[in-house]
Formats: structure tokens, C-alpha cells, sequence
């Protein structure tokens, strides 16, 4: 389906529009609930970077070199003005506010940037969330920590800057965000663990470990939950299955954390 294209004659031009920019799964921008058309592959490209360097100058060698490389054309500046001019229509969609939360994409001395509250960027929502369940339990808040854990991972909805992926630094910040998200799995089962809550760890945790066979604190954590569901058995061919990982792979053995866990579901 074509993104449907903020039209030039709506009413209402005073009033603030809600803006949203989700990079989880396809880069994308929602003015008032409506798909913008980002335009060509390196505009979009263009966006997705000062993005992930909102409110930041991104150096203009820093943006040839991320979106062309080595193939830059011989007027490459004057297309990245042709594009920055063409991305401020598109956010500002038909609206002459000019409050806080418009964002403009702003020339510097160096190159540009994107002005914006942070708010309206999923990731930096994502990341604010993942902060605050990482800070709670420090202050007590075990229950109120796994519900941020889950609002944040709740707004996950697939790998970030997915149809940028061709660009390396869209890759790089996919793989800094998948860190945080295992962040967030590993410390969502680590406060419903305390909480008692087993089931949900066990329901919860499968996938992750599964993909990432060398991660040990996923490991304890299911391990621990599969034990206090009655799956003793599963709970010990975790470790297993891990301590075999680790040795191939890394040629290191298990972690004294992992250890003791199994220990003590053997009793």
C-alpha cells in the first residue's frame, strides 16, 4: 500500500498536529494519524540519521559518507538541501504553528539537525522506559519496574530502521537498541522473578533464549522460573545446552552466577 500524502489544502493550519517518528520495524513518520511520504530512498535515509542524532548536529561529511560513500554524486550538498527543504514540508505537513513540538530539521555551521521533543521519537520513548525500569528497583518499585520493562517493550514492533538496514549506520543503531531491549526482557524477568510471578518469566523469556544461546542472565533467569513451575528437568537442559554453547562457541565455561543457579535447582 502507497503512504498516503499529507494533502496541501486541509483546514484547521493553526492548530498543532500530532507528530510521531517510528523507527521500530519500517522508518516511518505519522502526522495526525496519516502516513507522510518520506520521499526518495536517501531523504529517507537523510531523516532516519539526524534522527538518531535528534537534536545534534550531524556533520555534512558525516552524511555523505553514511548515505553515499564513496558515491557521492558531484553535487551532493545541493541534494542534501533539495532534500532537507523537501523533509521540512513533510513534517511541518500544512500546519503554520511554530510551537516546541514542530519539529524542524535546522542548518548548523557544520550540517544539520533535527529539533524536536524527544516524545515524539518511539526510540527515545523505548529508551526513557527501559531507564526507568532499569532505576525502580533500587527504590523498592519491583512491580512498577516490570511495568515499565513492558510499556517499553510493548512499543517494539519489529527491528529498528528495518528497510534501512543496507545503510551502516542504521545497523549499528538496530544492534545498540537490540541490546536494550534484552535489557529490558532480562529485567522485566528479573522483577517478576522476585514478584513470584513464574509463569509469566517462563511464557515470556522462550524466544529470547532460544535466539541468543550465549546470553547467561536469560538463562538464569528461565532457568530459575522453569524450576518453580515444575519443570525441574527443562530447567537443568538449559544449563546444559548453555554451558555446550559457551565451550563451542566461546571456549569459555559457565559464568559462577549460572552455577550456583544450577546448584540449587539440584538442591
Amino acid at each position: 500500500m502507497r503512504p498516503m500524502v499529507i494533502s496541501a489544502d486541509r483546514p484547521d493550519l493553526d492548530r498543532e498536529q500530532e507528530l510521531d517518528i517510528n523507527p521500530f520495524g519500517r522508518f516511518s513518520v505519522m502526522v495526525d494519524s496519516r502516513d507522510v511520504n518520506l520521499g526518495s530512498p536517501q531523504q529517507r535515509a537523510l531523516l532516519a540519521l539526524l534522527t538518531i542524532s535528534a537534536n545534534q548536529a550531524v556533520r555534512m561529511d558525516t552524511i555523505i559518507e553514511s548515505i553515499w560513500g564513496q558515491h557521492a554524486p558531484s553535487r551532493v550538498k545541493a541534494s542534501i538541501q533539495a532534500h532537507v527543504s523537501r523533509l521540512r514540508k513533510s513534517l511541518t505537513g500544512n500546519t503554520s504553528n511554530n510551537s516546541g513540538r514542530t519539529p524542524r530539521v535546522e542548518y548548523c555551521s557544520t550540517g544539520y539537525s533535527l529539533r524536536i521533543d524527544a516524545g515524539q521519537i518511539n526510540t527515545q520513548r523505548f529508551e526513557k522506559l527501559v531507564e526507568k525500569g532499569r532505576r525502580l528497583p533500587g527504590e523498592g518499585l519491583l512491580e512498577e519496574a516490570a511495568e515499565s520493562f513492558r510499556q517499553a517493550l510493548e512499543l517494539w514492533r519489529g527491528v529498528p530502521y528495518g528497510d534501512l538496514l543496507h545503510y551502516e549506520f542504521a545497523t549499528q543503531e538496530a544492534a545498540r537498541l537490540e541490546e536494550l531491549r534484552l535489557a529490558a526482557v532480562a529485567g522485566m524477568a528479573n522483577c517478576r522473578l522476585k514478584l513470584g510471578d513464574y509463569r509469566s518469566v517462563t511464557e515470556s523469556l522462550g524466544d529470547d533464549v532460544r535466539r541468543y544461546p550465549l546470553r547467561e542472565d536469560l538463562a538464569s533467569y528461565y532457568m530459575v522460573a522453569l524450576d518453580h513451575s515444575g519443570r525441574r528437568a527443562d530447567a537443568l537442559h538449559i544449563y546444559e545446552r548453555t554451558r555446550s554453547n559457551l565451550a563451542e562457541e566461546l571456549g569459555v565455561d559457565v559464568s559462577k552466577g549460572l552455577r550456583s543457579v544450577y546448584h540449587a535447582i539440584l538442591g
